[in-house]
């Protein structure tokens, strides 16, 4: 969830014809481990990139396909 004044990060969906949150999938060599060590994993990548660092309140993580909600992180 982008803070409020980073609306320029969102990205815009044409399917949606909307700008919607960035959302980001784990790499695939990560799939054999357990899902709160992709969510920290993704916790550093989301950290390297300086555009979106700083620019949320939390990162929300849930299982692709299910929708079932995962981890929160809170920035």
């Amino acid at each position: 969830m982008l803070k409020n004044g980073q609306k320029h990060l969102k990205i815009y969906v044409p399917a949606t014809n909307r700008n919607e949150n960035p959302i980001w999938y784990s790499p695939i060599k990560y799939n054999h481990q357990s899902s709160i060590y992709v969510a920290k994993k993704m916790i550093e990548a989301y950290k390297k990139q300086p555009e979106y660092f700083g620019a949320a309140n939390c990162l929300m993580f849930y299982y692709n396909g299910t929708s079932q909600f995962l981890h929160k992180e809170i920035l």
